[in-house]
């Protein structure tokens, strides 16, 4: 009886050092496994994924190693995601606001002293009057009626010119046109036909200089190609008007820097005014 705790303690032993191997190579099995496992559900190549940017930059290379290296966690563990259990995640509805109404600019009305001309015009700009050309032959009341109303705008830049009641005519030359813009002013009527607003660049055929003209003349002088300069001169029934842009010269470097001009609040304000010119 002596002898056999010996034997058992021995065969005990040999047992458990056949378990600790089997264990260990169990383990090694497994690691084994499950590391081509792991292998095969990695991405095969990660230099291959296509950039966003023509320009693969240290950090871009750093961040998708560390995203590879993190995989094997995600796989060994697998967490259900929300969607799998509650199904597709609905993002919550953020009320927008309405957008804000826009606010027509206030205008004013500027009416001539015989009354028979009168235009709106924005209502923080400034209109000095002065007197207008005159025959010397005429009298007196016939002189009073020529007033010419220069016109500012809110910073003071002297914008415009409208004149009435004064005497008309007028030079042009031969000239090559480009019209950028232009629109009937219904409430103008003139003797020799409608008045039209317009914009339009002239080239002179000779030097090949250019100028820019914007107000309202006779539908005429608006057309594209050869024609002339023609005149801002209106003839009704209380003489000779005449509305019109009054230009830095030059006005624009190129045709590009006018079309961007058109675009702007300023030309919008300029073609209302003149556009809004009524005769009674």
């Amino acid at each position: 009886m002596n002898g056999t705790p010996a034997f058992g303690n021995r065969l005990g032993t040999k047992i458990n050092m056949n378990y600790r191997a089997s264990s260990v190579r169990n383990a090694t099995l497994t690691a084994l496994a499950l590391g081509l496992t792991l292998s095969a559900c990695a991405p095969a190549n990660q230099e291959a994924a296509p950039s966003a940017s023509p320009f693969t930059s240290v950090t871009a290379t750093e961040t998708v190693t560390s995203t590879a290296t993190a995989a094997p966690t995600a796989a060994a563990t697998p967490t259900p995601s929300p969607t799998a259990v509650g199904g597709p995640t609905v993002a919550p509805v953020v009320p927008v606001a309405p957008a804000p109404e826009p606010v027509a600019p206030k205008l004013a009305t500027f009416t001539f002293p015989d009354g028979h001309i009168s235009f709106a015009h924005p209502a923080n700009w400034t209109i000095k009057t002065q007197q207008g050309p005159y025959l010397d032959y005429v009298n007196e009341t016939d002189k009073a009626k020529s007033v010419e109303a220069h016109i500012y705008d809110e910073k003071g830049n002297k914008v415009s010119v409208i004149a009435s009641g004064g005497y008309g005519g007028g030079a042009a030359g031969p000239s090559l046109l480009t019209v950028l813009d232009t629109q009937q002013v219904p409430n103008f009527p003139a003797r020799d036909g409608d008045t039209v607003f317009a914009f339009i660049k002239y080239e002179n055929p000779v030097d090949h200089s250019v100028f820019y003209r914007m107000g309202n003349m006779s539908a005429e002088f608006v057309t594209n190609g050869e024609g002339t300069s023609g005149s801002y001169v209106r003839i009704v029934e209380n003489g000779a008007s005449e509305a019109y842009v009054e230009f830095d010269s030059p006005a624009f470097n190129s045709l590009e820097s006018a079309k961007a001009w058109m675009k702007t609040e300023q030309y919008s304000q300029l073609k209302a005014m003149l556009t809004s010119m009524r005769y009674v």
